[in-house]
């Protein structure tokens, strides 16, 4: 998966340009134009979807409509001590009407640890989300056009939602407690010294040793 791109010409006097780019504004005549679109990212009206290094997240919005669809951010400042981020940073931005409350759902393709946080990722910075209900793999909250939890910050109509599912890092694994045992055995954690395990494996050497001397 990667890019889809399009190429042809438009007589648009008002075609959507790049800042930037070779030519931004209308030329006059015919203009040939040159589009791109992430195939890994799909949305239409209040819906979107997204691919992330651990499956596909689905994102729902309420009071607004996407205005750039969903997308996914690997590459992010490391989380708060004893967490990790399986799905990487998801953003996009809604046309809301101005000062309003959208709702966001968002389904995760993995059940929701116990434990977990959301975080909003602005200016580099985890601000934790509050109002985040967790329910399976799905997470609700709202956000308010200019409030704290608003990317650009601005009552302006548009709301930016870079967000950072943060799980507990080991969450859901299990292994052997070292509690077990039966018939006088000795049992040597994973933490046990190598000194001590040295001088389990050379004990038996000692007692045939001693034994040879006897005789």
């Amino acid at each position: 998966m990667g890019k889809i791109y399009v190429v042809g010409a438009t007589y648009s006097t008002n075609f959507p340009g790049t800042a930037g780019g070779a030519q931004p504004n209308y030329g006059g005549g015919s203009d040939v134009f040159v589009a791109k679109f992430d195939s890994l990212s799909a949305t239409s009206g209040n819906t979107g979807s997204v691919n992330t290094p651990n499956g596909q997240v689905n994102i729902s919005i309420q009071n607004g409509t996407f205005t750039q669809p969903p997308q996914s951010q690997t590459n992010i400042p490391p989380l708060p001590s004893g967490f990790s981020a399986p799905y990487g940073a998801i953003s996009f931005k809604a046309q809301v009407p101005q000062g309003a409350t959208i709702t966001i759902t968002i389904n995760f393709p993995q059940a929701i640890p116990q434990g977990a946080k959301l975080y909003k990722l602005i200016n580099n910075q985890y601000i934790e989300v509050t109002n985040v209900q967790f329910a399976g793999n799905t997470a609700t909250f709202q956000v308010q056009d200019g409030s704290s939890l608003d990317a650009d910050g601005q009552a302006d109509g548009f709301i930016t939602d870079p967000v950072v599912l943060a799980v507990p890092s080991g969450s859901g694994g299990g292994g052997d407690s070292g509690t077990g045992g039966g018939g006088g055995g000795c049992s040597m954690g994973a933490g046990a010294s190598p000194v001590n395990a040295l001088m389990w494996l050379l004990l038996p050497m000692l007692v045939a040793f001693r034994r040879l001397f006897r005789k």
